[in-house]
């Protein structure tokens, strides 16, 4: 992704953020704060996730590729860039599990 449409994105994604946090007044500022980071990363993921599943599923299966969409040289960086966004998502689980535990005390 260009910087530009990451830029456009995150402006777009902090208005978002500005409504469900007045809607969360009952929650405190850092379950909101996490929450907005998970959601970033997940709405961030999910729409290449489609090329990625396409690709792995035509290759498991033999159904064919995705020629001018993903190349086979290209998967690599691809599955790394999977594996940070998946290694976020579950530390912000724990971060949030973390300070749940924290507060119950």
């Amino acid at each position: 992704m260009h910087s530009a449409s990451v830029s456009r994105f995150s402006s777009g994604f902090g208005i978002i953020i500005i409504f469900i946090s007045v809607a969360m007044v009952l929650q405190n500022a850092v379950t909101v704060t996490f929450n907005a980071r998970l959601l970033f990363v997940v709405l961030f993921y999910i729409y290449p996730l489609k090329f990625l599943f396409t690709f792995l599923v035509n290759v498991f299966f033999g159904l064919g590729s995705l020629s001018g969409v993903i190349e086979r040289g290209q998967m690599g960086s691809l599955m790394i860039i999977y594996s940070i966004g998946f290694i976020a998502i579950f530390s912000i689980f724990c971060l949030l599990y973390y300070h749940a535990h924290k507060k119950a005390r």
